[in-house]
């Protein structure tokens, strides 16, 4: 069984996969060690379809309707669609079942990506040198605000 953390992996294989009572996409990995895991993404809800496109590109493969990424996972593995040369980092974890450990890929990122902790605080403050976080909390209302503690159990409403 492959273990948790990154790996660098090739797609071997892709489709559609049914997972309980939801047709999934599927990509399968490869390692070099010839250990397998596989990742599964959604395809019947708008939000998770975009996660399913990014993933979808970054495996190698463009599409440029959504009639393209149905084909990818229609047409499966015969299709040559996405490229089984290049090589992505995956992010593996293990789930535990009744009797069971099941593998599962939970991201998929570009070979060579950062991997690793945190930036440094000289790194994160260039990195965020010039980003107006402020914006997030404009119109924050009043309610939002932490409350004062009350001072005494007199002060409590009931």
């Amino acid at each position: 069984m492959i273990s948790e953390g990154t790996h660098t992996a090739k797609p071997t294989a892709w489709g559609l996969v049914e997972r309980g009572q939801f047709l999934k996409a599927m990509i399968e990995f490869k390692t070099d060690n010839d250990e397998v895991a596989q990742w599964t993404g959604s395809i019947e809800n708008d939000d998770f379809v975009k996660y399913t496109l990014e993933n979808v590109r970054t495996c190698g493969y463009e599409p440029t309707t959504g009639d393209d990424l149905k084909n990818l996972f229609i047409t499966g593995t015969d299709n040559g669609l996405l490229d089984t040369d290049g090589a992505v980092d995956i992010v593996v974890e293990h789930s535990e079942g009744d009797t069971k450990t099941y593998v599962n890929v939970r991201y998929i990122n570009k070979a060579g990506s950062r991997r690793g902790g945190a930036l440094s605080a000289g790194e994160a403050a260039e990195r965020l040198k010039g980003v107006n976080l402020d914006a997030l909390f404009k119109g924050k209302r009043a309610s939002q605000a932490p409350q004062p503690a009350k001072e005494s159990l007199d002060d409590l409403p009931f």
